[in-house]
């Protein structure tokens, strides 16, 4: 399984064949595709397949880049879970690839590609596959690097809309989006979204769902790693606001739900500062 610097460089090596000609698109393109059933035993050699499968899309010839995606939405067309394991492995790859190419290129450009890989992901969100589920999550999130004016917005106003099972699923994407983001471009790439993502994130710090609200502190260290100074200070605030929480013996009322609640908060900014030291965040900006 290849990582960092040795992935980068197979990547870099795949697109310069393409580039080049040495190798004909649609040979190499079959040739990887013929990699999935060795990839199937394992999610991150599918998603690096995924990936190389997007690099070399994103350097060939528009009428490739074309036939690719109509192929692509053609197959993912329904968001619909195939029962054969081999089928719906290639529907996981599809997802996967059609993200990083969005992160590559810019779906917006596109008439109507965007709109429809949004319809798509979002009904994956229905799969009764956790593997179809979690690709599209992290498909979405990734695609929302190359077309960040339809696709951010679209997971924010669904994250106000839905139960705790697709809220986890776009936060999911959201937390995709964040560290994609400062992959590629950088933290200052994340300053003009913030005052846009923040709020929905402290919206569900308070979520009843455990899991949601570890999301959503995944999300906040993600954004304090990248942009510290500015997230520690609306996290500080944050506490400050919530501070006030009753409780005799150690324990919360659970009949006071203004103390349940600014536990519930102070618990998600701790892990989240808590994530943000594991990733390694800057110690300076921390101590201040």
């Amino acid at each position: 399984l290849l990582q960092d610097l040795a992935l980068d460089s197979l990547l870099a090596l795949l697109q310069q064949i393409v580039i080049s000609g040495a190798v004909d698109f649609p040979e190499l393109l079959s040739l990887l595709r013929q990699n999935l059933e060795q990839a199937s035993a394992s999610k991150h050699a599918i998603e690096n397949l995924a990936r190389c499968i997007a690099v070399i899309t994103s350097v060939t010839t528009p009428d490739n880049l074309q036939a690719v995606l109509a192929e692509t939405l053609a197959s993912l067309d329904g968001s619909t879970t195939p029962d054969d394991p081999v089928a719906l492995k290639k529907v996981q790859l599809a997802l996967l690839m059609s993200g990083d190419l969005g992160r590559i290129i810019d779906y917006s450009s596109m008439d109507g590609v965007a709109e429809k890989f949004s319809v798509i992901y979002m009904g994956y969100f229905e799969s009764q596959s956790e593997e179809l589920k979690n690709a599209a999550a992290f498909a979405l999130g990734r695609a929302a690097v190359g077309a960040q004016s339809t696709f951010l917005p679209a997971i924010l106003q669904a994250l106000e809309s839905n139960n705790q099972k697709k809220q986890y699923l776009l936060l999911s994407a959201l937390r995709a989006f964040i560290q994609c983001s400062y992959q590629q471009s950088g933290g200052e790439g994340l300053a003009a979204s913030l005052p846009v993502i923040i709020p929905h994130l402290e919206n569900h710090c308070a979520d009843a769902e455990e899991g949601v609200r570890t999301m959503v502190a995944e999300c906040m260290g993600s954004l304090i790693c990248i942009q510290p100074a500015q997230m520690l200070e609306k996290v500080s605030k944050m506490v400050d606001s919530h501070a006030s929480i009753e409780a005799p013996n150690g324990t919360v009322d659970p009949a006071d739900t203004e103390s349940k609640k600014n536990s519930l908060v102070c618990w998600t900014i701790a892990t989240s500062i808590k994530l943000a030291i594991a990733g390694k965040a800057d110690p300076i900006q921390m101590a201040n």
